[in-house]
């Protein structure tokens, strides 16, 4: 009787075989959920931006004109602070006036982030109407 003292070329040839056509249809996949979850944390980063300038604009009875069209990390103004944000730190926001109903916030992704670098989300807020995300 032959002992069996491991695998046949065939076999290990199916295997990797195998292993390809599942790295080449989910690695595409991983890659898009990364790309969603990387999209939501800018959504939740410019939600939490636009309240707290509304809530600003509440107490004031105004939009923050001093910070309106910066690029900041740190905004003492309106009390932001995005530095522990992972791939979005820096937000702008522009408006026609310090009394503009309609604003466009924007985050942009950290350039050291992979997964953030190039990445740019857009909010549309106006008063009294529901927000724009592009």
């Amino acid at each position: 009787m032959k002992k069996n003292s491991g695998f046949s070329l065939v076999e290990l040839a199916a295997v990797l075989a195998i292993v390809a056509i599942l790295a080449v249809v989910s690695i595409p996949i991983y890659n898009g959920h990364i790309k969603k979850s990387v999209l939501t944390e800018a959504d939740a980063t410019l939600a939490e931006i636009s309240a707290t300038h509304e809530i600003y604009r509440a107490r004031n009875n105004k939009w923050s004109a001093a910070s309106r069209s910066a690029t900041t990390a740190v905004n003492t103004i309106l009390g932001i602070d995005t530095r522990r944000n992972k791939y979005f730190n820096t937000y702008s926001w522009a408006a026609a006036s310090t009394t503009a109903p309609l604003i466009v916030y924007t985050v942009t992704g950290k350039t050291t982030e992979k997964r953030a670098s190039g990445v740019s989300r857009n909010y549309t807020y106006s008063v009294g109407a529901p927000a724009i995300i592009s």
